[in-house]
């Protein structure tokens, strides 16, 4: 998170001495950030979405917002900030973001002349539940390569539900079978 007001907000948390910084120091180093620093560290939807991405980076559950250390740190160091709760991470904040990377991935696909679908299932047979990961992995324009995932979510069991899953995961990024079956390396689209 240091690291991460510093990059993006200008805001640096050390002293230089190596040591912890004063609340004080914070402070004074935070009105010197700049009004749209300050204003995008206050801000409450940048703030959650900062968040968000931290507790996805991180692989920390939304429940980390709320937990007294999480709160502990935060009113010590910016005590006007107001921060969410996980279910406002989970309820409001997440579904903006999904929709913004969607659209920036579905882009990205449409973008490539080909990509290469790739699907990982597996089944809980604890709960009895089964789920697919599909992955798409592309070379942009300058040549880096890039895998990308698209979907994660319980499926059927059975081949005709499984296909279906595919095919309504893949329709929903806008990538449908006409638009798939020139850019596919390896068996079609059209299989599934």
């Amino acid at each position: 998170m240091i690291r991460h007001l510093f990059d993006t907000h200008n805001i640096s948390l050390s002293s230089g001495k190596g040591s912890a910084i004063s609340d004080q120091h914070f402070q004074q180093k935070l009105s010197l950030a700049g009004s749209r620093s300050r204003q995008s560290v206050t801000s409450g939807s940048t703030l959650n979405e900062d968040l968000l991405m931290w507790l996805a980076m991180d692989n920390l559950l939304f429940s980390t917002v709320d937990t007294r250390a999480f709160h502990a740190v935060f009113v010590h160091q910016l005590p006007k900030i107001t921060l969410p709760s996980s279910d406002t991470v989970r309820l409001t904040t997440l579904p903006k973001v999904y929709t913004s990377t969607k659209t920036k991935v579905t882009d990205l696909l449409l973008s490539v002349p080909t990509l290469c679908l790739m699907f990982d299932g597996w089944s809980d047979e604890h709960n009895a539940q089964h789920f697919l990961g599909i992955r798409a992995s592309v070379i942009a324009d300058n040549w880096s390569s890039m895998v990308v995932t698209l979907s994660c979510k319980q499926c059927p069991q059975d081949v005709p539900g499984i296909n279906g899953h595919i095919a309504a995961e893949l329709s929903d990024l806008g990538l449908t079978p006409d638009i798939l079956k020139d850019k596919l390396v390896g068996d079609r689209f059209a299989r599934c």
